[in-house]
């Protein structure tokens, strides 16, 4: 028997269609933006979450939208209205869905803290108090909590049931950006002040262009771009007066797309530079990936400089941290505007720097040695008790030329440094554990 679709099936299917495809629509006209009352986007490759907004202006009719350079989406009041009103924000996938308004850092994390990590207040989560209406410039970032017992956990037991599988950031704007956003930096997430940083503020002749590295596929760029454009780093920033966590954050990250672990991060970002350095592929074809790298370290920048007087750090401790650093230094380098790398290198040559804030420890494990930096936690000038304790340390570990015993490399402190200013710690085993993983 011949199966038939019903009119009504066709035009519903149609007009679906085009809601999810009005806030993509290309154009780059300010004047003539696109125009939608829902957004539908889709994170990651393979295993993929959905996040599904609905809105409009508050007139009740079609919002104008569009999308910044990396592909993050904007919206902002049409037709004479002057606010905009979220009703519905939906997250597929096997876990819960959470909504934030302009998050406060200093709530470390994004789910309940039902697992008592993170200390993120359940009351910033907006989702249930939806239609909002807003008439002001803002951050909507939604993210969806990992099903662990379906798609395992993210890290250690310490972390199981508080890990986030991806974010999606929504801009509320009070009217269209400069050429309908499409060579505009999403503003920072947590930022009440949304500055609109173009592309043209960034000199993209300092990216090199290196004709050993291969080119990337269509695919592999579009992996880059999701990879830094749904993570966040900035939930697990340190205050001096606030909570730490000993996991540096593993469950805050987007596990979909990057690894739970620090050191993982930051090898994820060097990686996705370096692929980004090759001439083989045409600046106008690395655009949407350049600028989601240059988003999320945007993000981090003023996550940890953002003018007041709240005093954040770049926390470190294990290699949990280190993803944050690298992407600052290369949003810094790449901008026009000599603020941003002269603010971060004070972080790298005091390790306090601007406002006291702290930089990273692994900047502070670089010495100068005799005849080279030397790598080590101790300082410059160590005691007698802290020599002895090295060289007691390399004798325990028997890792040493003409030891009689086996080697074992997991005995006492990993971080120490030669006192003499010749060898990179650990005493145990030079050039190992934390010294590679920081390196």
């Amino acid at each position: 028997m011949k199966k038939t679709i019903s009119l009504f099936f066709i035009l519903t299917l149609l007009s679906c269609q085009s809601a999810f495809a009005a806030c993509n629509c290309g154009s780059d006209d300010a004047l003539a933006a696109c125009t939608g009352k829902n957004i539908h986007v889709t994170v990651g490759q393979g295993r993929s979450v959905d996040f599904t907004w609905t809105f409009h202006s508050g007139n009740g009719q079609e919002a104008q939208c569009g999308q910044f350079a990396n592909g993050d989406y904007w919206i902002a009041p049409a037709n004479g209205a002057s606010d905009v009103v979220v009703s519905l924000v939906e997250g597929s996938g096997s876990g819960d869905t959470y909504l934030d308004e302009n998050p406060v850092l200093e709530a470390n994390g994004f789910l309940d803290n039902s697992n008592n990590y993170g200390n993120h207040d359940p009351a910033e989560n907006i989702l249930t108090d939806l239609p909002l209406s807003f008439d002001y410039d803002t951050s909507l970032v939604a993210a969806i909590q990992r099903n662990e017992a379906m798609h395992g956990n993210c890290g250690t037991n310490a972390i199981v049931g508080s890990c986030i599988e991806a974010y999606h950031v929504l801009t509320v704007l009070d009217q269209v950006p400069p050429n309908a956003g499409t060579d505009i930096l999403r503003p920072s997430i947590d930022e009440t002040d949304k500055e609109l940083l173009a592309l043209s503020d960034f000199n993209f002749n300092h990216l090199p262009a290196l004709d050993y590295i291969p080119g990337s596929s269509t695919n592999e760029l579009e992996k880059i771009r999701q990879r830094w454009s749904y993570s966040s780093e900035v939930f697990a920033v340190k205050t001096f007066s606030g909570q730490t966590f000993s996991e540096g954050g593993r469950a805050f990250r987007a596990n979909l797309l990057i690894d739970d672990y620090g050191a993982g991060v930051a090898q994820s970002f060097i990686a996705d530079i370096m692929a980004l350095s090759s001439q083989a592929n045409t600046l106008a074809e690395k655009q949407a990936a350049l600028a989601a790298v240059l988003t999320y370290g945007k993000d981090l920048y003023y996550a940890i400089y953002d003018g007041d007087t709240r005093t954040r750090n770049w926390g470190s401790g294990a290699a949990q941290s280190m993803g944050k650093f690298p992407p600052a230094v290369f949003f810094a380098a790449m901008a026009n505007d000599p603020l941003y790398g002269n603010t971060l290198s004070q972080a790298s040559q005091t390790l306090l720097g601007y406002a006291d804030i702290r930089g990273p420890h692994e900047l502070d494990q670089i010495n100068d040695g005799i005849t080279h930096p030397v790598w080590g936690d101790e300082a410059d000038v160590m005691t007698q008790t802290e020599v002895g304790a090295y060289w007691g340390r390399v004798l325990k570990s028997q890792c040493f030329d003409g030891a009689l015993d086996t080697c074992r490399t997991s005995g006492g402190p990993r971080t120490s440094r030669d006192p003499h200013g010749y060898i990179d710690g650990p005493p145990n085993s030079p050039g190992v554990a934390y010294m590679s993983v920081s390196a």
